[in-house]
């Protein structure tokens, strides 16, 4: 293959892993970022003795990261250390009750019985839910490029009625649970990739089930 000269501009995850991709296939490759650091949005910046994060908080899917770094032919566990996270997240509601998310599901039950007893098999019965459409959906929607709707014809017409595509995520979820308060922070999910629950399709409840079943780092 003849080596070319490529121009990435931005040195946010998707500029760095493209960039190292591309010098892996002998390409001379040159980044350009306008801020003084790169990573894009996975930064921080720090005030007064806190830290802030100016974007994503943990790590998912850490597969998908080892995968890249043996493509460049180099191990990520020599570049990089992945530290697994017992407690997700921390919540703190207007009435001021507090929810800690953790990734053992028993210690997560745990939590739940402490703030919403009626939901602790709910939650159980969500997180198999959202695994489910995870294994229905992940091939078509995760793992490959959407750029077109018929892109969506790789996903088996028998599975198309089984990924919750015609309700929203606020509806599965307001059906799924009592509490006010798992009705909030499974709501949220939809948000991480800029979705409103309220609008998206329910099939964007496979999130919970990456980070709660898979683990966050």
């Amino acid at each position: 293959m003849n080596s070319k000269k490529v121009v990435i501009i931005g040195a946010g995850v998707g500029g760095l892993a493209s960039a190292c991709l591309m010098a892996r296939q002998g390409h001379k490759v040159t980044v350009l970022e306008k801020n003084e650091q790169v990573g894009g949005k996975l930064n921080e910046f720090r005030s007064n003795g806190y830290r802030f994060d100016t974007g994503p908080s943990l790590l998912t899917m850490p597969w998908v990261l080892d995968a890249l770094f043996v493509e460049c032919g180099v191990r990520r566990e020599d570049y990089l250390e992945l530290e697994s996270l017992e407690s997700l997240c921390t919540y703190y509601f207007a009435d001021g009750t507090k929810f800690v998310s953790y990734q053992d599901v028993d210690v997560a039950s745990n939590e739940i019985s402490r703030i919403a007893s009626g939901d602790v098999q709910n939650y159980r019965d969500f997180l198999e839910y959202s695994e489910r459409l995870y294994d229905l959906t992940a091939s078509t929607f995760i793992y490959h490029p959407l750029r077109q709707w018929t892109d969506l014809l790789r996903l088996p017409l028998s599975d198309v009625l089984k990924i919750d595509a015609f309700s929203t995520v606020s509806n599965r979820v307001d059906k799924s649970f009592e509490s006010d308060y798992l009705k909030q922070f499974f709501n949220r999910f939809a948000t991480y990739n800029g979705s409103s629950p309220y609008k998206s399709p329910a099939t964007l409840n496979v999130i919970p089930h990456v980070e709660l079943n898979t683990g966050g780092y």
